[in-house]
């Protein structure tokens, strides 16, 4: 049973971080290199939705027949008395933690290949610093708590970290696609058409605010400044609350 445990924190700490993957380093190297990527932002849905579906599968699979990734988390807070049991428990734990290994190599990839058909600057730059958050100790750790069972602890976070994994596959996605379509010609601030004078600064979300609005929007909000218009409602309403507030 000990060596069981061993290898499974192996898997765990796998599945929560995969460290800097080898498709990772190509990022570093060369423009050239981006291209080697296997996967399309289009193709890492499919891989997502897949991955999903193996999860699921293997939920029901568990001892208790769970359903659901809350349900099978559940199967796991108390350790069973039956050696057999705990060898199965850790079979789905494995299972599963290799999925999510396998779907952060995927964003790895996709990840490399979105980079080309960003603009240079702010919106290339956000996509490694994205990726860099799922080595952050809190996903790395194994959170174990007195409380339950320290497998439950160790599939708890592999859970997190599988749907930040699918968030950020999301989010590049997205950012791809804007940035394909997007054909921006004037501040969405001032509203004066980018040229000479009105120079525009590219966020990372691939929109861009003049020079002169995104100082002036800075000085207010500090390092939490937003883009306008990802967040235009919220925007709106601190415009007007700074014209409304008493002086």
């Amino acid at each position: 049973m000990e060596q069981r445990s061993k290898k499974s924190v192996s898997y765990a700490s796998k599945s929560m971080a995969v460290g800097k993957a080898g498709a990772w380093k190509e990022m570093e190297t060369s423009e050239e290199q981006y291209k080697l990527a296997w996967h399309t932002p289009a193709q890492l849905s499919r891989v997502v939705e897949e991955a999903e579906v193996e999860m699921q599968a293997e939920a029901a699979a568990s001892p208790q027949g769970a359903n659901t990734e809350a349900e099978l988390l559940e199967t796991l807070k108390k350790e069973p008395k039956a050696d057999a049991e705990v060898t199965e428990k850790f079979g789905v734990f494995e299972k599963f933690s290799s999925s999510v290994c396998a779907l952060r190599e995927d964003l790895e990839k996709v990840a490399a290949s979105a980079v080309t058909a960003l603009p240079a600057g702010a919106p290339r730059d956000s996509i490694p610093a994205l990726i860099r958050q799922l080595d952050h100790a809190r996903n790395t750790g194994i959170h174990d708590q007195s409380r339950y069972w320290y497998l439950y602890d160790m599939a708890k976070q592999t859970c997190t970290n599988c749907t930040t994994i699918r968030s950020m596959s999301e989010n590049i996605t997205n950012k791809v696609a804007l940035a394909a379509r997007l054909k921006q010609e004037d501040c969405p601030v001032c509203f004066e058409k980018f040229g000479a004078e009105v120079v525009p600064h590219q966020l990372g979300c691939c929109h861009s605010v003049c020079k002169e609005c995104w100082a002036h929007w800075v000085s207010v909000q500090g390092p939490n400044a937003y883009c306008p218009l990802c967040r235009n409602h919220d925007f709106v309403a601190a415009v007007v609350g700074m014209h409304t507030a008493p002086r």
